[in-house]
């Protein structure tokens, strides 16, 4: 189908790219697993702002007042807590473009965290016991929550 075709039937223009993997520098597909992105996003959000971040988004504004939610960031944690066992014992995949949805209310009370947006899922490979990538990210969240009720 070209993109004409495919401008008519769906109403947007389908674009091919070339991935290239940076190690090898061969083209790949996209989501193979030595699928990587050609640009380095590594000092796009340090610990530091991400810590910031939360703070922001943890902070209960009652007046003039404004406090770390303490009850939110309990459940928060209470939350985080199964899928870092989950992923630090049972998991036996490897998993790409995942995001935590988390959602807070603070004047109901309300705190959710899910696991969202799992693009790629795949068989860790032999020798690997959990995705050490997964696991830094969410042992990283809960971190910063316990750093907030101090």
């Amino acid at each position: 189908m070209n993109n004409a075709t495919t401008t008519r039937k769906y109403g947007f223009v389908l674009q091919l790219y070339k991935i290239y993997n940076n190690l090898t520098g061969s083209i790949t597909h996209q989501g193979d697993k030595d699928w990587a992105l050609s640009e380095d996003l590594s000092t796009a959000l340090s610990y530091e702002k991400t810590v910031e971040y939360w703070k922001f988004f943890m902070t209960k504004y009652e007046g003039e007042e404004a406090k770390i939610n303490v009850k939110l960031c309990q459940k928060l944690i209470e939350q985080i807590k199964p899928m870092i066992d989950y992923f630090t014992n049972d998991s036996k995949k490897e998993f790409r473009a995942m995001s935590l949805l988390t959602v807070v209310d603070h004047s109901k009370s309300l705190a959710v965290a899910r696991l969202i947006d799992i693009a790629y899922m795949y068989d860790l490979d032999d020798g690997v016991e959990r995705d050490e990538g997964v696991l830094l990210g969410l042992v990283n969240i809960k971190k910063i929550l316990t750093s907030l009720l101090e």
